[in-house]
């Protein structure tokens, strides 16, 4: 007879989520978390990497979003889930609709602006994100591209950054413009209510960087104290790109994240949204 005390248990899925514009597969970012416990896996949203560009033939949602990825997952074992930005807007959607198959949440600046509208101390922050939304859209209507993505870059990383880019990853990036509108009016449509996420008992850890942009840190806190399970960290001298640029600070916490929250045994839980 088998003693299936001494048999291993397979590795758990790491399933990262790529934010808006950007390549989904980040080679440092997935070794780095990659432990005898963890099988890190990258997972490429509608219209990046090999897929096929994103054309506007329809409204994008974050619900049709959380839905591919579902299928994409699948349902066999829960899964930690590591999201950046808009990815971690879907995985924040996708653990409202399947938190059975989440073992953890680990969210850098999820965009979930639509969640500043029910706090009014946050108003400030949703007039700035609005207003690059509706700036980068019009840009996008009247066909320039590149000055949308400029617009788009530049609030996410400060003044200059577009202009400092390759010429190469600029033509990348304006080819996504459309893409990028649509992330906007998704992220911005009416979502779930922050009361409904208390049943939400899954593990969340909502990460911020200190210089990022105040939508940015507005989200991240709010969403953090929306959920009963969550942990709000900070990366100091950081921004959105953070995951990115500063690899060497952000991986250690994450790689925490998950070995703790790996300890916790997974149990079924209620729907919710």
């Amino acid at each position: 007879m088998t003693d299936t005390t001494s048999v291993a248990r397979r590795a758990a899925r790491v399933v990262r989520i790529h934010c808006s514009g950007s390549a989904p597969a980040q080679g440092t970012l997935l070794e780095a978390w990659r432990a005898p416990q963890f099988e890190p896996h990258s997972v490429t949203l509608t219209g990046h990497g090999d897929r096929a560009p994103w054309g506007g033939e329809r409204v994008l949602s974050l619900a049709e979003e959380a839905r591919d990825l579902a299928a994409t997952i699948g349902g066999e074992d829960a899964v930690h889930i590591v999201g950046h930005s808009y990815g971690g807007a879907v995985a924040f959607r996708y653990a409202l609709k399947h938190p059975a198959r989440v073992r953890s949440l680990t969210l850098f600046e999820p965009a979930l602006f639509d969640l500043l509208r029910f706090d009014p101390d946050e108003s400030a922050a949703l007039d700035e994100i609005e207003a690059v939304a509706k700036a980068v859209s019009s840009l996008v209507l009247l066909g320039d591209y590149r000055s949308a993505m400029a617009r788009f870059v530049d609030y996410w990383n400060g003044a200059g950054a577009w202009s400092r880019m390759p010429e190469t990853l600029r033509a990348e990036l304006s080819a996504k413009a459309l893409l990028v509108a649509h992330h906007f009016a998704a992220l911005l449509d009416p979502g779930p209510s922050p009361s409904t996420f208390e049943a939400l008992g899954i593990p969340l850890l909502v990460l911020c960087g200190t210089d990022s942009p105040k939508s940015a840190r507005a989200v991240s806190r709010v969403l953090a104290k929306s959920v009963f399970t969550a942990k709000h960290r900070t990366i100091g001298h950081a921004g959105h790109m953070a995951p990115v640029t500063h690899p060497d600070r952000v991986n250690p916490v994450i790689l925490e994240a998950l070995r703790t929250a790996d300890q916790i045994d997974a149990t079924p839980r209620s729907l919710v949204g």
